[in-house]
């Protein structure tokens, strides 16, 4: 199967490395048109530079492709408005918005500062609200757009040390929600994704969390299981899983199947009455254009 974006504009924050770079990438080699944002700070959200977003689109434009960058931070509105404004002004028009943007800076609960708090939720979830609002207003005189939101597996199922990044990420569910929602008037779509990746904020995970002996144990066991399962797929460098609320209930490996199918997947029929109403999706384990391709095709209200 083809998977192409031609005519599409497609703004991805964050994309100066990791998933966002992938991400935009992979929309540039479909066809679309990219804008690529990201502050160019570190995995700690500290320092910026123009060099990351930069080289992203010189990387596309060496292979055929349409980009320009954006160097515009998502934690104000200006910054998400500058944002739109630049996809506006290079290419007339916003199709897809994949908030991407983020960084980690973990602490335990109880010692959790203001400005780790702060940082956290004006980058992930009030960035998203930012860059998503103006890029709505556009996508709905259009009357197509589609967005995808990065969650995090830190909010579903909880990751110790991560109290302020899991309380962020799982804002941007009912985000997702609301948007699908209010977008399904207007020919919008909304999805969320709660992707695991070995990238760059690997690095910020310090082993304070080894003070926890019965969460230590459970994770070593799920990476355990990853890795075999990493092995079994020849070894990928870099693993995507498409993550949903009906995960939580039973996981489902990914096969060639439709977008309808996976909508008639096998749940409780509980949670699958929750699924039509609410848009959770099955467990996916996929490549980065195929997950686009669902993501971004697939309706973000069940229908």
């Amino acid at each position: 199967m083809t998977i192409r974006f031609d005519g599409r504009v497609a703004i991805v924050t964050g994309a100066g490395s990791g998933l966002g770079r992938d991400y935009a990438t992979e929309l540039a080699k479909r066809g679309a048109k990219v804008v690529v944002n990201d502050l160019g700070g570190s995995g700690a959200g500290t320092g910026a530079s123009h060099r990351p977003a930069d080289a992203v689109v010189n990387a596309i434009r060496s292979a055929g492709g349409e980009a320009v960058a954006s160097h515009d931070s998502v934690a104000t509105r200006s910054g998400g408005e500058a944002i739109v404004r630049t996809a506006l002004d290079a290419f007339g028009r916003v199709d897809i918005v994949i908030n991407n943007a983020g960084f980690l800076r973990n602490n335990r609960f109880e010692d959790l500062s203001d400005s780790q708090i702060d940082a956290i939720v004006d980058v992930h979830l009030k960035g998203a609200f930012y860059v998503s609002q103006p890029a709505y207003r556009v996508m709905a005189a259009n009357k197509y757009g589609r967005f995808i939101f990065t969650g995090s597996a830190s909010a579903m199922f909880g990751h110790a040390w991560q109290a302020n990044y899991a309380a962020a990420k799982g804002g941007l569910m009912g985000l997702s929600h609301i948007v699908a929602i209010e977008g399904s008037a207007h020919g919008i779509h909304s999805n969320l994704m709660l992707p695991n990746a070995n990238s760059r904020l690997a690095d910020e995970m310090t082993t304070g969390f080894h003070e926890i002996p019965e969460f230590v144990n459970r994770f070593k066991t799920r990476t355990s299981r990853r890795s075999k399962a990493a092995q079994l797929r020849n070894s990928i460098h870099r693993s995507f899983y498409g993550w949903s609320v009906s995960n939580a209930i039973r996981p489902m490996a990914f096969s060639r199947r439709t977008a309808a199918d996976m909508q008639r997947s096998q749940l409780p029929p509980l949670m699958d009455g929750y699924r039509r109403r609410a848009n959770c999706r099955p467990h996916l384990r996929i490549s980065p254009p195929m997950l686009i391709k669902l993501a971004i095709t697939t309706s973000g209200t069940g229908r």
